[in-house]
């Protein structure tokens, strides 16, 4: 289970951003995320592709799926996914994500 388990153990796909990106070691010219992809779409566009014609496609979102994650998180005990947040502060601090899990109960 991700929250008993070491970070170093974990398969990339789980690993912390903090850690997998490398940030103090690598100098990035951008740093988007994905909850922000139209912004961070247009902004490379600008500074990069000025002079091509591309539009980004249609963002897909759905209200079904962040009530069905609220609901599967729901039973969740605190003390796991406070034990997740611990292992995942920095990267919660990092995205300026809420550690806020009362939206969930």
């Amino acid at each position: 289970m991700l929250a008993f388990t070491d970070t170093d153990k974990y398969n990339p796909h789980w690993s912390p951003w903090f850690i997998l990106t490398k940030a103090c070691q690598i100098k990035y010219d951008y740093i988007g995320y994905s909850e922000d992809m139209p912004n961070v779409f247009n902004l490379i566009k600008g500074r990069v592709f000025n002079d091509t014609n591309i539009e980004m496609p249609p963002v897909y979102t759905s209200h079904a799926g962040v009530e069905a994650v609220k609901e599967v998180y729901r039973t969740v005990p605190t003390a796991v996914l406070d034990r997740v947040y611990q292992k995942f502060k920095d990267d919660f601090r990092i995205g300026n994500y809420s550690r806020n899990i009362d939206c969930i109960r």
